[in-house]
């Protein structure tokens, strides 16, 4: 069993749903792939709210068919997070930053010997937060909100790559890729081009996932989104 399990996972958890036939049924499966795409066309479709309003609107959307699929089991993803996972989230955050600047400059150093026009720059999409309570208590049911996302996403091709070939590492390697693309993909529209949002944005915030794989706990995902958000935000105004 062991050895279905990569090294850096806590062999203590699983994940949770993509076993289950019985949880995610064909009831269930539409239910979860429906909120994913009401979230999608709330973020890049014509429809828009006030940013707050979206913001909760968003975690709603995502939240809900959760509670519903697991019968009001939060801690299916969410669990208190212990002591020990400091090292956790602050390993994973640093690492998101590690990854931001080696892939910015690969592509800077391209750009300059053999230049393509793509992307060059940190991400700045966390740029315009709100610094009032509700502004800030708003931001981090987003931030919950896409954490879902990428998580729901993630466990739905876990659960299909899985059923059909029985093969846990490979359908993790499989459904991470999907879902990072695709968190990326959420993105594209701030204005920074196709490449910029799925390999800055989606690719390069691995290590927020990455705390999920490990821990398959959501929270610390959350988490280092988080810190990633606060760091990123302090840095851009000492600038």
């Amino acid at each position: 069993m062991a050895s279905n399990y990569f090294n850096f996972e806590d062999k203590e958890y699983d994940f949770p749903l993509y076993k289950e036939d019985n949880v995610i049924t064909r009831k269930t499966g539409i239910i979860l792939i429906l909120s994913l795409i009401i979230f999608i066309f709330l973020i890049i479709g014509p429809v828009k709210f006030h940013n707050i309003q979206e913001q909760f609107i968003l975690f709603f959307v995502m939240f809900i068919p959760f509670l519903y699929v697991t019968k009001g089991r939060i801690a299916t993803l969410f669990r208190m997070p212990k002591l020990q996972d400091l090292k956790v989230i602050l390993y994973c955050t640093f690492g998101n930053f590690a990854l931001l600047f080696l892939v910015t400059f690969v592509v800077t150093l391209i750009n300059y010997l053999v230049p393509i026009g793509t992307f060059t720059g940190a991400d700045t999409t966390t740029v315009g937060y709100g610094l009032d309570i509700l502004s800030l208590i708003a931001n981090f049911f987003q931030i919950i909100s896409e954490e879902l996302v990428r998580i729901t996403v993630f466990l739905l091709i876990l659960h299909v790559i899985y059923k059909y070939t029985e093969n846990r590492k490979k359908s993790v390697i499989v459904a991470a890729i999907i879902s990072l693309l695709l968190f990326g993909l959420l993105h594209i529209n701030i204005g920074r081009g196709l490449i910029y949002a799925i390999v800055c944005i989606g690719l390069c915030s691995y290590f927020t996932l990455h705390a999920y794989l490990k821990t398959k706990n959501a929270t610390l995902s959350v988490l280092v989104h988080l810190l990633y958000n606060v760091i990123t935000i302090m840095l851009l105004t000492m600038l």
